[in-house]
Formats: structure tokens, C-alpha cells, sequence
């Protein structure tokens, strides 16, 4: 992922880190509760970051085709990644995701893990 790049999806990362390089230079890292894109998905703008995998990185992408199939069943959910979004676009690097965010990310992440093959499922199983 480029700045500036036009693309409708987001990522949440499922295990490991990845590197935001936003447009003014500013680095930081993120871990596997990270999710990016929104902002291209939601309010059809370029990427405003650079990503980079560190390492070995699973990410689970959100496409605008299945975001629209989704948020056909709950608009509210709409209104609210676009409310995200915004907060996002205004705070900057001070963005904080709110706590039904947050919620949705290890939703999907532990459903993924849980679904595949991947060898962490056996330790979700059990727990």
C-alpha cells in the first residue's frame, strides 16, 4: 500500500506488525489489533499512508464489494466506520479507535483463526 494510491478497501491485521509511513514523513508501527484503509474504503479518498509488513504479517482485507453487502444489512454501521473515518482524517496521529471498533477487529480476527488452519486456532479452541 502507497500514499496517495486510489483503492476501495481496508485491512485488519490478524498477527503480527505493520509500518505506517503517512505522506509528511512521520513513522510509527502497529500491531495485530491494527486496522487501516477506511479511509479509501468509506470516504473514497487516496491512501494516506504507506504500509509495510515488519516480518510475517496476516491481514484479512475488506473489499467495497463486501463492505456494501454488509452494510446493506446494517446502515448504522456505515454511518458509524464513516464517523470513524472522519475522527481519523481531524486527530491525526492522536486517533484513538473506539472501543465497537476495536471489538469488530478481534471479532475478526478470532473468527478467522478460528475457521482456518492456522496455528493459533488450536490454542482459540481451547481457550
Amino acid at each position: 500500500i502507497v500514499v496517495g494510491d486510489t483503492a476501495r478497501s481496508m485491512y485488519f491485521v490478524v498477527e503480527g506488525a505493520v509500518e505506517f509511513e503517512m505522506g509528511d514523513g512521520r513513522m510509527f508501527l502497529s500491531d495485530e489489533r491494527a486496522f487501516f484503509g477506511e479511509l479509501a474504503l468509506f470516504l473514497d479518498q487516496p491512501r494516506s499512508a504507506s504500509v509495510r509488513a515488519v516480518g510475517d504479517v496476516e491481514a484479512l482485507e475488506l473489499t467495497l464489494e463486501d463492505t456494501e453487502a454488509v452494510m446493506a444489512l446494517y446502515p448504522k454501521m456505515r454511518r458509524q466506520f464513516v464517523q470513524v473515518s472522519r475522527l481519523r482524517v481531524s486527530t491525526g496521529s492522536r486517533f484513538r479507535p473506539p472501543q465497537w471498533i476495536r471489538d469488530v477487529a478481534a471479532a475478526l480476527r478470532r473468527n478467522y483463526l478460528l475457521t482456518s488452519a492456522h496455528p493459533s486456532s488450536a490454542a482459540l479452541a481451547a481457550a
